[in-house]
C-alpha cells in the first residue's frame, strides 16, 4: 500500500474511532459536544456515514429536526439503502405532521427490506392518525404474518386500537388478548404490558363489562401507582356501576399524583 492509501486508512480509522467517544457524550446528553465530536469524523472522511446519522440523532434532541432531516438525506445519499436513515427521516416527518412524505420514507424501507416490522407498524401508526384504518390494519397484518412474537407485540396492540376506533371491540380485546400471550418483557421490542391492559379495559369499558374493566386497572395501577390514569380509568368505571365511594378514592388519588 502506497504512502497516500496509508493516510487515507488511517484518517477513516480515527475517524471511526470517535464513535466512542460520541456515544458517551451523546448518553450523557451533552449534544452540542457530541455534534462537534461527528463533525470532526466528518471532516476527516465526509462519507462517514455512521457520524451524518449520529449528527442527525443529537440534533433532534436539540430540537432541530429541518437539520436532523438534512443529516439524513446525506445518510441516504452515500446509501440509498440504509434502513435507520429512512426510519429516522420518517419518525421527525411524521412529528411535523408531514404524513405523506413519512410514509414515503417508510415505503422506501420496505421497497429494501419487506420484512423490516419497524417500517410496517410505524406506517400503520400514521394510516392510523390519518383515519385510514383499514390500511392500518393491513399494515399490521404483515407484521404479524411474519410470525415472530417479539415483532407482533407492537403490531397487535396498534392492530387492536385501530379495531377500537372502529367499534370492532370484541376483535380489538382478541388483539390485545394475544399481545399480552406473547409478551416478553427481556425482548428488545417489547411493548409496555400496562399501555396495553389500560387499552383492554378502555374497550371493555365500551362493552359495558366495568367488572372485568377494573380488574385490568387493577393490575396496572398495582404495578405502577403513579401511573394517574390508570386510577382516573378505575374510577370511572366504579362510578358506572354506581360504586361512588370507591370511585372518589380513586379519582382523589389521581389527583394527588396530578399535584406532586
Amino acid at each position: 500500500m502506497g504512502l497516500f492509501g496509508r493516510i487515507k486508512k488511517n484518517l477513516k480509522q480515527v475517524a471511526f474511532d470517535f464513535n466512542d467517544k460520541y456515544e458517551s457524550l451523546h448518553s450523557l446528553g451533552k449534544y452540542e459536544e457530541a455534534i462537534a465530536c461527528c463533525d470532526e469524523a466528518i471532516a476527516l472522511d465526509p462519507k462517514h456515514y455512521l457520524a451524518w446519522l449520529n449528527k442527525g440523532n443529537s440534533l433532534i434532541k436539540l430540537g432541530k429536526n429541518e437539520e436532523a432531516i438534512a443529516c439524513y438525506d446525506e445518510v441516504i445519499r452515500l446509501d440509498p439503502e440504509y434502513h435507520s436513515a429512512w426510519i429516522n427521516k420518517g419518525t421527525i416527518l411524521d412529528v411535523l405532521g408531514k404524513y405523506e412524505e413519512a410514509i414515503a420514507c417508510y415505503d422506501e424501507v420496505i421497497r429494501f427490506w419487506p420484512e423490516f416490522y419497524i417500517a410496517w407498524t410505524s406506517k400503520g401508526k400514521i394510516l392510523d392518525a390519518m383515519g385510514k384504518y383499514e390500511e392500518a390494519i393491513a399494515c399490521y397484518d404483515e407484521v404479524i404474518q411474519f410470525e415472530d412474537s417479539c415483532h407482533s407485540e407492537s403490531a397487535l396492540f396498534g392492530k387492536g386500537t385501530t379495531l377500537f376506533r372502529l367499534e370492532r371491540y370484541e376483535e380489538a380485546i382478541a388483539c390485545y388478548d394475544e399481545a399480552i400471550r406473547l409478551h416478553n418483557p427481556g425482548a428488545f421490542t417489547s411493548i409496555d404490558l400496562y399501555s396495553v391492559l389500560n387499552s383492554k379495559g378502555i374497550v371493555l369499558d365500551a362493552l359495558g363489562k366495568y367488572e372485568e374493566a377494573i380488574a385490568c386497572y387493577d393490575v396496572v395501577n398495582m404495578a405502577v401507582p403513579e401511573y394517574l390514569e390508570g386510577w382516573n380509568l378505575k374510577g370511572q368505571a366504579l362510578k358506572e356501576l354506581g360504586r361512588d365511594k370507591e370511585a372518589e378514592k380513586c379519582f382523589a388519588k389521581a389527583r394527588e399524583l396530578d399535584e406532586s
